[in-house]
């Protein structure tokens, strides 16, 4: 395997390796799949560069990724789009939305050619009587597209696996191409008003994706699609264009099968200073309380985000950014929707999971149409993946259908075991009653596998609180319970809760130094593990030709836990007299360690990357000089190269090293102090600037100050935005 990688990267490589200055590149057209060009379109002038990216798409039957430096991504962009191409729809995960900003280093974009027959709108000439209402935004550069692009982007976490997914008020089509590529949707639906937009959709995007289509319809005459017909609607910037949003919601609510999700934006109070919309074709205006206020009439709200790009009417030097409104309430020149369905909505839509391909013999598992009252309850509460991803709606839904219920149906279950959970989340003591209702639940006698499922799950969960809460004695009780019970009266994967609840007894008893005790529970749980691993693999994979994405991945979980139950026994001479190390190899093991580690580097990498999107953002908006100037300003991270060498160069250094900056050299015009050192930094050739990915360089030297600025110039840097002058102390 490692051998075809090799050999496909380096065939990938091989036409953009050969020296390229605007020839022919000796291959025929689309020989690679993908085709990576890392900075041989730089220095290139305008013609030669716009030939050599013409060949890159030629042969390229996929994406082209281009790496480029000395201009801004805007203008890379602009240059490219002009040929036979658009931003691929997924360009987005090669650099998020907030990376765009990013002004050190090298610029990454990647591409996709016009299939050769697309007739429709081929020329951005087409598009242009149109685009203040329609555009396609991969064939545009900017900050308007990004933030575009960007909402379909955010969207996709939305749809879940096997969803049909309706996007009101398609335009183009580029969102549908996002959406379809992008998530595991089985279908995708854009529907526009406009005849030309929904036949230019058609012939860009719909005739290479089976998943995807388009169909011209007035948001208005909805009628003719059923009751439950999608389970995502996508509608972006759509509300403020309708003369009747109220309608639209309540059409969209009838579409949605229940626990079904809408996904809108709308522009956050976009007023001149008449205090009116500019926009003609925006008949309301919109704050994000306006957007909640209508949306909840019809919806749960599960999440709302706020959205800036910057550059624009409101807001215009912000940065590209979106957020979590509630987690950080600053404003926004979006408002971005997610709601949700009661599970209760449509209970005649038949139902549907879409998680897996059809299950000749339905196992225990995706058996919730047999098991449940209301089996919409998986996709609202129940299944991890699949449910809200809001807490506050998590606990809403649990306690609605506990209070409504039948107090010993898989559905009250189901409500308890969220309920108790969210409990232990946030470190709250579960109430007595809440207790007893599990208590009872749990004692039941029930024929019903999904009931089973969830007597055994709230045992294990009952133990976890008593053991949180610091009663061990209630504790194991409760572990017992479930350590006793049969997993395979539901499925071979509950075993995580059997096994894991004789681990932790097996510890119990370890800690009472009773080694008898701890043996018969490690034991146990090698037991169940073994029984459940010798079940017949399809209830398992629950379907052999399209296996569940979480059979195995949970199998495993049950290996680990067994794992540790092994280890027990194996240290189990050991218990008496090194506690500690036995605790720290049953419950610290090297999978969890590099997970842990994985995890806290990730949260490095990210803390920085956001310090880093944070100091361009700054830079951006400011400008360099006046970074420079604010004396309050840190400039931790930032990297900046000195102009002068002299002694405003030295005091230059150390004003920045002092302010947290990264000072990366001294540029100074005098060869002969090149490679030498100057407050303790490198003095360069000027002309090496550019390849050193500076933020900012700061001009110290008092001497032919305006020779500097215009040779800095003609290296690509700007006065005010990436050079900012120095005024050396007295």
């Amino acid at each position: 395997m490692d051998a075809a990688v090799s050999l496909y990267r380096q065939r990938a490589v091989e036409a953009i390796g050969l020296p390229f200055t605007g020839g022919r590149i000796p291959h025929p057209d689309h020989s690679f799949d993908i085709v990576c060009a890392y900075g041989i379109l730089d220095d290139l002038d305008e013609q030669a560069r716009l030939a050599a990216f013409d060949e890159l798409l030629r042969v390229s039957r996929g994406p082209v990724l281009v790496t480029a430096r000395g201009r801004s991504r805007e203008q890379w962009e602009a240059d490219c789009l002009r040929r036979a191409c658009r931003k691929h729809p997924l360009h987005q995960m090669i650099v998020a939305y907030d990376g765009l900003d990013w002004v050190s280093g090298p610029i990454e974009m990647l591409f996709e050619r016009l299939d050769a027959d697309v007739s429709v709108g081929r020329s951005l000439a087409d598009l242009a009587p149109t685009r203040d209402l329609h555009m396609d935004m991969l064939r545009e550069p900017g900050r308007r597209s990004d933030a575009h692009i960007a909402r379909y982007m955010l969207a996709r976490q939305f749809v879940r696996p096997g969803d049909r997914v309706l996007d009101a008020a398609c335009g183009l089509g580029y969102g549908g191409a996002i959406l379809a590529g992008g998530t595991l949707a089985d279908s995708v639906l854009g529907l526009d008003g406009d005849p030309w937009a929904i036949e230019y959709a058609q012939d860009h995007y719909a005739r290479r994706r089976p998943r995807l289509a388009f169909a011209t319809r007035d948001l208005a005459t909805l009628s003719d699609f059923g009751p439950g017909s999608f389970d995502a609607v996508v509608s972006f910037e759509t509300l403020e264009h309708l003369a009747d949003p109220d309608r639209f919601l309540a059409d969209c609510r009838r579409l949605l099968t229940p626990a079904g999700r809408l996904l809108c934006s709308v522009p956050n109070e976009w007023l001149d200073e008449t205090g009116r919309d500019p926009n003609p074709h925006h008949l309301h205006v919109f704050d994000r309380a306006t957007l909640e206020a209508r949306c909840v009439k019809y919806f749960h709200i599960e999440r709302v985000f706020g959205q800036t790009a910057g550059g624009g009417m409101k807001l215009p030097g912000e940065g590209r950014a979106i957020w979590p409104a509630d987690d950080n309430p600053r404003d926004a020149e979006w408002w971005l929707l997610a709601g949700m369905t009661t599970p209760a909505a449509n209970a005649d839509v038949p139902f549907r999971l879409g998680l897996t391909a059809p299950v000749p013999d339905a196992t225990n598992v995706l058996a919730f149409g047999r098991d449940y009252d209301n089996p919409w309850l998986a996709k609202a509460m129940v299944t991890i993946g699949l449910r809200t991803e809001s807490a506050a709606l998590l606990e809403s839904f649990s306690r609605d259908t506990i209070a409504s219920a039948e107090p010993s149906s898989a559905d009250a279950g189901a409500a308890l075991c969220v309920r108790l959970y969210r409990d232990l989340e946030c470190g709250r003591r579960p109430d007595d009653s809440l207790l007893a209702t599990i208590d009872q639940y749990c004692r039941a006698i029930s024929t019903n596998p999904h009931v089973r499922r969830w007597q055994i799950s709230l045992r294990y969960a009952e133990g976890l609180s008593w053991l949180w809460l610091g009663d061990t004695t209630r504790a194991a009780a409760a572990l017992e319970q479930c350590a006793q019970s049969d997993a395979l009266t539901f499925s071979p994967l509950l075993a995580t809760k059997t096994v894991g609840a004789a681990l932790l007894l097996g510890w119990f008893a370890a800690q009472a130094r009773d080694v008898e005790s701890a043996r018969r529970w490690w034991s146990a749980g090698i037991d169940h593990a073994e029984h459940a691993l010798q079940r017949p693999w399809n209830e398992i994979l629950l379907n052999r030709e399209s296996p569940a994405l979480f059979g195995l991945r949970e199998a495993t979980q049950v290996v680990e836990l067994a794992s540790r139950c092994a280890t027990g026994l194996h240290l189990l001479p050991q218990v008496l007299d090194r506690p500690g190390v036995v605790c720290s190899q049953l419950f610290d093991s090297p999978a969890e360690r590099a997970t842990t580690a994985n995890a806290e580097i990730m949260e490095l990498r990210a803390r920085a990357e956001a310090a880093e999107a944070r100091l361009a953002r700054l830079t951006r908006q400011f400008g360099a000089q006046a970074l420079i100037d604010d004396a309050g300003s840190p400039m931790t991270g930032l990297r900046v190269g000195v102009f002068g060498a002299g002694t405003g160069g030295q005091q230059a250094v150390a004003a920045l090293h002092a302010r947290g900056a990264i000072v990366d050299c001294v540029a100074d015009n005098n060869a002969t102090r090149h490679g030498t050192t100057t407050a303790g930094v490198t003095i360069v050739d000027p002309a090496t600037l550019p390849s050193r990915q500076l933020d900012i360089v700061a001009v110290a030297s008092l001497p032919g100050r305006s020779a500097i600025l215009a040779q800095l110039a003609g290296l690509g840097y700007q006065l005010g935005r990436d050079v900012a002058v120095i005024t050396p102390a007295s």
